[in-house]
């Protein structure tokens, strides 16, 4: 048994009339493109140093070498190469060391020697289909042939419609890149959101949180159900709910579920300015009318998109969406059973809006529409300026198509028919097998004989879509569509895209704009996830729209969500004042504690200082006494004081340009008889003689500046002091000294005054 298969290293792309194709180092050796249309839009750059020929490269883990960054083929086709550095395909440039995940998950064990594939291949003879993985439950491996020989009705014996309802099972796959067994957001509100999209081919979900403004990827799944016509479908979700409760994706999330058939209405509408309980009633009725739900309970939601002014009138601008009751309690059933309440229903146009808008595609059209392929219905949505207008569901999807190849051929006069597993399984393998181009066999039966058998239902379906297509251009004043985008699980299968643009008049793309999703994944997970993006679009979108609006969750279960966010801040708000009670209670302790210290050591600390303390009441009671004396003092000073009255009559007899530096006033002792001053007594001097009698006297000294004096400053200083004498205070006026400096150019003197 040959080993797991290392990655191919993807090197560029093919670009022929009818088809663009990705191709690997090993197809490019071979001749041989595989079709990878997932790459179509994403952003090719020449690579620079490619080497010289492709016969260099001696594996895959080598680049490729050529001398140009394009070639051209035979058929006018031409190849582009990419720059295997490229952020882009990071994913699929894994080197041979790394295991291809995302082959091992979805596709059946091979169990034939490598050479008799190998030679049957080159021979070209008919092979069989190997079906028994349909009822393993653990991971399956990469798809191959079986054994020479082994029959489809064989495989089948195994796995009939009672075995699958007997032995119900999931198999499929899930990321590792997301685990919660315990979370906080079980005490608040969490910004983690879970899209589940509950199909009847398989059930997907996408897991994001909120980081900023990005929302990113934290964990997938793909649980594929069994196929039949016997299926319960409340049992596919009870096996997804099992899942994901496993892996703790239920609790502390906010689950987003789409919702869609007969019974569900979507309509865009214009109203005039209502209050809002007005309107909600308007709307309601609107609703009623546009759709006939025959009495049926009923609920609706409607979010305003903008105001708009229609012949000078103003409308509200509304979308609106309503569902019948039964049908909303039957897909939400489930999980009131486990007493889980979603977050949100959405209709599934409002989904894929939301999709389209997250993707934030770069050269986004002003109109295109969005068609999601399930398996028993498909839906196309029309958006215009990035705003939905109108959306329709046509009743026919994958499980139609297998269906279609159940039935019975006659290829070289025998009759050949597929079971409806059978029919999945070469759905999956090999698409719409195009006539001359798919050279495979299934019981010496050419496969594209039995791609026959698919075509009324693919062209029933484009019919159906081009018909849409006419109407709204018809109805809602559109010259052209833009473009078509493809997504779900049967858009994926080979060569429906080409089918598409030989029957409808539009461009035709598949939606594979994972690389514009932030991931938060393993290597291997974000591999899978950009391999099967159009089966996890829906999921994503769901899990990416975390508006309130367009909500067909029932009234009583709507108020829940409010409920649990007040039941989180009450408990959330409760715990955080017990702590703060405790935290409050504690430091009050040991702050009463260590007052109860600082009193004992102030208590100790007083008995100590207290002679201190009465020795300085002490002391304040004498100053208090001084201080009254002093003011005693100070009233007799000011009354008998005559410094006033002589300070302003010696400014107005100093002569101008002298400057007064200091006055002071002193008591001396003086001769009774001469009015002099007394000679000073010396030691033992006085023995013998008649001491001379002296009596105090008052002098003021005045001490005067003048800069750069003149010549005859003298005689200026002796007029100042004449007057001084004749001003009536004081009985002698004379110079006691004088001082000329030469270096500073000034006469200092001073002048005593006897009062």
């Amino acid at each position: 048994m040959k080993d797991k298969p290392d990655i191919p290293l993807v090197i560029g792309r093919y670009s022929g009339e009818d088809s663009e194709q990705v191709i690997s180092l090993e197809e490019f050796q071979q001749g041989e493109f595989v079709d990878f249309n997932f790459l179509n839009d994403q952003t090719e750059t020449p690579n620079e140093n490619i080497p010289s020929n492709t016969g260099e490269a001696e594996s895959f883990g080598q680049e490729l070498k050529l001398s140009q960054d394009e070639l051209t083929d035979s058929d006018g086709g031409s190849i582009q190469f990419f720059d295997t550095s490229a952020p882009d395909f990071e994913f699929l440039q894994e080197k041979e060391t790394n295991a291809f995940k995302a082959d091992e998950v979805v596709r059946p064990e091979q169990d034939e020697p490598e050479e008799i594939l190998s030679d049957q291949a080159e021979a070209g003879q008919a092979y069989d289909l190997d079906f028994s993985f349909l009822e393993r439950p653990q991971e399956v491996k990469d798809n191959s042939l079986s054994e020479e020989g082994e029959t489809l009705s064989d495989a089948q014996e195994e796995t009939s419609d009672e075995g699958v309802s007997q032995n119900f099972k999931h198999w499929g796959y899930t990321s590792s890149g997301f685990s919660r067994k315990w979370s906080i957001g079980k005490i608040i509100e969490t910004g983690t959101y879970l899209g589940l999209d509950l199909g009847r081919g398989s059930t997907k979900y996408v897991l994001v949180k909120k980081k900023g403004r990005e929302k990113v990827v934290q964990a997938f799944g793909i649980l594929e159900n069994p196929r039949g016509k016997r299926v319960d479908v409340a049992q596919i979700v009870e096996k997804a709910l099992d899942e994901l409760e496993k892996r703790g994706f239920i609790k502390a999330v906010k689950i987003n579920l789409t919702i869609y058939g007969p019974e569900v209405g979507f309509h865009r509408m214009g109203l005039p300015p209502l209050k809002s309980k007005e309107l909600h009633e308007a709307v309601k009725w609107t609703l009623k009318k546009k759709f006939d739900f025959q009495n049926k309970a009923l609920i609706s939601d409607y979010m305003v998109l903008k105001k708009k002014t229609v012949k000078g009138v103003e409308h509200s601008d509304i979308l609106a969406s309503l569902v019948s009751e039964e049908a909303a309690n039957e897909r939400i059933k489930p999980f009131l059973e486990r007493k889980i309440a979603p977050w949100h229903v959405r209709p599934l146009p409002s989904v894929l809006w939301a999709l389209y808008r997250a993707a934030n595609i770069p050269d986004a059209s002003d109109r295109v529409a969005m068609v999601d392929i399930g398996a028993k219905k498909t839906l196309i949505a029309f958006i215009r300026e990035g705003v939905i207008e109108f959306a329709r569901e046509i009743p026919t999807g994958g499980d139609d198509i297998t269906e279609g190849m159940t039935g019975t051929i006659f290829y070289e006069g025998r009759a050949f028919q597929l079971t409806y597993d059978e029919a999945e399984e070469v759905k999956r393998t090999f698409g719409f097998p195009l006539q001359g181009k798919t050279q495979a066999q299934i019981r010496d039966v050419p496969v594209s004989e039995i791609g026959a058998l698919m075509r009324p239902y693919l062209e029933r379906l484009t019919s159906e879509i081009q018909r849409s297509i006419d109407y709204y251009r018809e109805n809602f004043s559109v010259d052209e569509i833009d473009r078509v985008y493809l997504l779900g699980g049967t858009a994926g299968l080979q060569n429906l895209v080409e089918f598409f643009k030989n029957e409808i008049d539009v461009e035709i793309k598949l939606f594979q704009y994972s690389t514009h999703f932030p991931l938060n994944l393993s290597s291997n997970d974000a591999q899978f996830f950009h391999n099967r993006f159009l089966e996890l679009a829906v999921a994503v979108g769901l899990a990416v729209d975390s508006s309130k609006s367009l909500n067909l969750l029932p009234e009583s279960l709507r108020k829940v969500d409010s409920l649990k966010l007040q039941r989180r801040l009450f408990i959330y708000v409760s715990f955080l004042t017990i702590i703060l009670i405790l935290f409050l209670s504690g430091t009050s302790f040991f702050k009463a504690t260590s007052l109860k210290n600082e009193f004992r050591q102030s208590q100790l600390e007083y008995k100590k200082i207290q002679p201190r303390k009465q020795h300085y009441d002490a002391l304040q009671i004498e100053k208090k006494d001084m201080l009254q004396k002093k003011q005693v003092y100070q009233n007799e000073l000011i009354l008998d004081n005559p410094l006033p009255q002589i300070l302003k009559m010696v400014s107005y007899l100093m002569p101008p340009e002298v400057a007064l530096t200091g006055m002071s006033v002193s008591r001396e002792l003086i001769s009774a008889k001469t009015k002099k001053p007394a000679n000073p007594v010396k030691n033992g001097s006085s023995k013998g003689k008649k001491t001379e009698k002296r009596v105090k006297a008052s002098f003021l000294h005045l001490n005067g500046i003048r800069y750069h004096p003149r010549p005859d400053e003298g005689i200026r200083i002796a007029d100042f002091m004449l007057r001084l004498r004749n001003s009536g205070y004081f009985r002698s006026v004379t110079l006691a000294n004088q001082s000329f400096s030469e270096e500073n150019d000034e006469l200092r003197f001073e002048i005593i005054c006897q009062f």
